[in-house]
């Protein structure tokens, strides 16, 4: 579209390394600098970017529903300055643990890793457990 970076627009990436805490005060920072938009991925990070800011729009990319998240109010009608893309990823979680261990067939035991504070991730968790569960697999959470 002949756009250039730096003439037509800016982008200020922010790494907050997982860090929820401090992709709170990217937002808020981003915020105060007044820029036009805040895209935020994962869930988690686009929850804490929606709790440290509330004039700037958010744009979301990210594998857990975003009304249950309470990111926005419908589907139909977001409401609000949130909205995004939803890919459907937290249902998934059985089927990849079926998968797993249609390939690798002596699988028992499978590593999931989470972070207990993220609401979006207990979510997922639980997903986890019932289908290791109908599998016979055995879950070490971390």
């Amino acid at each position: 579209m002949g756009l250039e970076e730096g003439k037509h627009y800016v982008l200020d990436l922010r790494d907050t390394k997982g860090d929820l805490k401090a992709a709170e005060g990217a937002a808020r920072s981003l915020e105060q600098e007044k820029v036009d938009i805040i895209f935020a991925n994962p869930s988690s990070v686009a929850l804490a970017a929606k709790r440290a800011t509330t004039r700037t729009p958010i744009v979301f990319a990210m594998g857990t529903d975003p009304v249950e998240a309470g990111l926005v109010r419908s589907f139909a009608k977001p409401e609000g300055r949130l909205t995004g893309v939803y890919s459907l990823s937290q249902e998934l979680t059985g089927k990849r643990l079926e998968l797993l261990k249609a390939v690798a067939r002596g699988v028992q035991r499978v590593a999931i890793f989470y972070n207990p504070e993220n609401s979006v991730a207990a979510v997922s968790l639980r997903s986890a457990r019932e289908a290791a569960r109908q599998l016979g697999i055995t879950l070490v959470e971390h």
